[in-house]
């Protein structure tokens, strides 16, 4: 592990890498950052924080953080941002007119930190700059990435939470994330092992924070690993992965109401997060050409499965902005507002990459397997949020006609079961179950889209008068496997032999009154804790279900019901 915190330390860069893991490993330190991590000049301190030293002395710490070797080049070179001037303004002017009264009669350390080493060339200059400045109040000292090595494995990957065996997995995963066909499951066995449903013994509120900031700092270290081999779909995969198993830890421990542990979990969203912009800025460029998810793929189905499963990443990821804005418009204050505008945009534009995807691959509109209403519902949902009202109508279209027109030309129809093996020999008139084409048919109600309500009703009742339509439904136990499994598959009710009226109200009426009556979701855990892009992600990654009140609630119906 040595090894591989080394590759990554030294890997990070200055602004918003090595500083972001430099405030972790002094939370786990219990050494707590000051302020929040800010981006340029702050009078030659980038990271002020408050803590014991390890005399034991309570000090305020002022981090001067440079990426790479000090060398000559980066000490004194004429730069105002080398870090010998960096230092002068700190004692010049951040010393006697930027702390805080809380802290102002702290002794202070300095400390410049860097991800390389300090060359040998410039240890002279330091070592009299240090003497000349160090007084009873002030000192002096440098953490190298040999130093940050050693600090993280003290402080982040002890062998009481990293066992052999964890550690093993871990480095299975990293040795072979890289592989296209690679299903991560040295990866996943060690997320599960690292953070069980049920803990054999109890954790002190200590060790339930250093597993949470573990979690986070492997995630870092998977996303370095596959950026350095181009390749960031395993790393999106893998977080997916992290975010659900450690929510599920948190609930199924009873750890959710421990102190920090919110503020922990929200800095692993925000490391995913981070990766989920990087993946798009990468993955962007295949989306805005003709064809481009089909380059190098042959098969029309290949490049049909690709494609949803692109669909399904850039829509979770947007929705996943859309609970952002919503948690800062939930605080109430300016600078959330600010926040809550930010996510929005940032929705708002994966949307619209979502669009140019839809409009430059036709194979957008061709569902090859029932599972891929998941990806549908996820992506309409987002253009809804968003108002690209058009741009749903008009994908919504193309796939009714693409799935017409594939049974009548094609003899083809979407599978119930994914078997990727079946796609060649399975013919339409072999299907005898549907979710997908009833799940079609309440979207065109939603989207006012009569005139294809009817067309779809009219091609189930003369090529498939015997097809049993299906709706699933999320029951009570359903929340027990959301985070960590298929749930549709385990858990639920399924409807079957459910019709297609001709008269689309009483299509409505029956919505309504089944939003109301078949709702055990609003008891769920994700709901409780306010993090409505859990149940998109779940769908897409353990590949359950969608819940049906997740495009319903978008129906504008006259009929209303109660329980009573």
């Amino acid at each position: 592990m040595r090894f591989v915190l080394t590759e990554y330390l030294g890997s990070l860069k200055e602004d918003q890498e090595l500083d972001s893991f430099l405030g972790e490993l002094l939370k786990s330190m219990q050494i707590i950052p000051a302020t929040k991590i800010q981006r340029g000049r702050q009078y030659g301190v980038d990271l002020p924080a408050v803590g014991r030293d390890e005399d034991g002395i309570r000090k305020l710490f002022l981090f001067v953080i440079k990426q790479g070797n000090i060398s000559r080049r980066n000490w004194d070179s004429g730069n105002v941002n080398d870090i010998r001037p960096s230092i002068v303004e700190l004692l010049d002017v951040y010393i006697p007119t930027r702390i805080p009264k809380p802290y102002n009669t702290l002794p202070i350390k300095i400390i410049v930190c860097c991800n390389g080493e300090f060359e040998t060339a410039v240890l002279e200059n330091w070592t009299q700059f240090v003497n000349k400045n160090t007084t009873h109040e002030l000192e002096f000292d440098y953490w190298d990435l040999h130093r940050l090595v050693n600090k993280a494995q003290l402080y982040q990957m002890q062998e009481e939470i990293l066992t052999p065996d964890l550690a093993l997995n871990f480095r299975r995963a990293l040795s072979f994330i890289d592989l296209p066909d690679y299903n991560l499951s040295h990866l996943y066995k060690f997320i599960q092992t690292l953070l069980p449903p049920k803990e054999s013994q109890s954790l002190t509120d200590k060790q339930i924070l250093k597993k949470l900031r573990l979690s986070n700092l492997c995630l870092s270290i998977i996303h370095s690993w596959c950026a350095k081999s181009n390749n960031l779909k395993p790393a999106y995969i893998a977080s997916e992965r992290m975010i659900l198993v450690t929510f599920k830890w948190l609930v199924g421990n009873d750890y959710v109401q421990k102190r920090n542990v919110w503020t922990v979990f929200y800095s692993l969203l925000q490391n995913c997060r981070n990766l989920n912009h990087k993946y798009l800025e990468k993955a962007a460029q295949y989306f805005l050409i003709k064809d481009g998810l089909g380059v190098g793929i042959s098969n029309h189905h290949e490049y049909c499965l690709v494609t949803f499963e692109q669909i399904g990443i850039i829509s979770t990821i947007g929705i996943f902005e859309l609970w952002e804005c919503a948690l800062a418009l939930a605080q109430k204050d300016e600078a959330a507002a600010e926040r809550a505008r930010y996510a929005f945009d940032n929705a708002e534009g994966i949307a619209k990459l979502l669009v140019k995807l839809i409009e430059n691959n036709t194979s957008s509109a061709e569902p090859r397997f029932d599972e891929h209403l998941i990806e549908l519902n996820t992506g309409l949902i987002l253009l809804y949020e968003t108002g690209i009202f058009g741009s749903a109508v008009k994908w919504l279209r193309e796939t009714i006609d693409k799935v017409i027109l594939n049974v009548k030309f094609g003899r083809f129809f979407p599978l119930l079961y994914t078997d990727i093996e079946k796609l060649n020999t399975e013919k339409a008139e072999n299907q005898e179950s549907s979710l997908l084409a009833y799940f079609l048919s309440e979207w065109c109600l939603i989207l006012r889209q009569s005139g294809y309500y009817h067309s779809l009703r009219q091609f189930l009742k003369e090529d498939f008068p015997k097809i049993n339509l299906q709706l699933w439904i999320p029951t009570s136990e359903t929340d027990e496997f959301l985070y960590n499994d298929d749930a549709s598959s385990k858990s639920g009710a399924t409807m079957i032999g459910l019709e297609i009226p001709e008269n689309h109200l009483k299509l409505e009426m029956h919505i309504a009154e089944e939003r109301v009556l078949m709702n055990d979701e609003k008891g769920f855990a994700y709901q409780k804790y306010f993090l409505s892009f859990m149940p998109f992600l779940a769908s897409r990654h353990f590949r359950t279900y969608p819940f049906p009140n997740s495009w319903r609630g978008y129906l504008r119906t006259n009929f209303c019901f109660n329980e009573s």
